[in-house]
């Protein structure tokens, strides 16, 4: 399958910040998205990210930002019919020190004020949130429990096929040569080859075609 000529938009990464940016294209009406990753989607940096979702941010467009991930990941299974892994099992953020307390007890604050629910918490409560943890070091806690997480592998599939769904399309398996006339696609391999180098073309495939996906008709 042959790559298309031009795009309105290109898109080049498919970890979850590709799939993200091109689900929100199409969410806003833009159909002449095109996303290109060289290997497997996810296979970057995105399938190895702890998940976690936090709302607690430095500033309100953050925040916002945060809670509308929050949103979005709560739903998106039911759009799309792909799970995302998404729990709201919120969190504990803990002080051992004085000062520490003290900057939990104005973040919590700083929180509040842009809307996010937060608690202070006694060691004790903290230590009953979460059992396994040693309390008795402990100035303070903080819960907020509408955090969570979600696995990002599942999440940037779910908003892959969600963007697909919405005329985007993207090609997936493509690493490129540096040299023009010896460039190569592979399958098996998620970084860039070069098929001039022995240990390349033990691992390449020349003649295998791009993967392509996008809606179905």
């Amino acid at each position: 399958m042959s790559l298309p000529t031009q795009a309105r938009v290109v898109i080049v990464g498919g970890g979850i910040a590709g799939c993200s940016t091109a689900y929100h294209l199409a969410l806003q009406g833009e159909r002449d998205v095109l996303l290109l990753e060289q290997g497997r989607l996810t296979c970057g940096t995105t399938w190895h990210a702890a998940g976690l979702v936090g709302q607690m941010r430095p500033n309100r467009n953050m925040t916002r930002m945060s809670k509308y991930g929050i949103e979005l990941y709560s739903t998106l299974e039911a759009e799309t019919g792909l799970a995302t892994g998404w729990k709201a099992c919120g969190s504990v953020n803990v002080a051992r020190t004085p000062e520490r307390w003290m900057v939990l007890q104005k973040q919590a604050a700083l929180a509040r004020s842009f809307g996010v629910e937060v608690q202070l918490i006694t060691p004790q409560e903290a230590g009953d949130l979460y059992p396994v943890m040693r309390t008795d070091d402990l100035q303070g806690a903080i819960w907020i429990p509408g955090d969570g997480k979600a696995n990002p592998a599942d999440l940037c599939m779910s908003l892959a096929k969600g963007a697909r769904n919405r005329g985007a399309v993207s090609y997936t398996h493509l690493a490129w040569c540096s040299s023009p006339a010896k460039r190569c696609r592979c399958r098996r391999c998620c970084l860039p080859t070069c098929c001039t180098k022995p240990a390349c073309r033990r691992r390449c495939c020349r003649s295998s075609p791009a993967t392509r996906s996008r809606s179905p008709a």
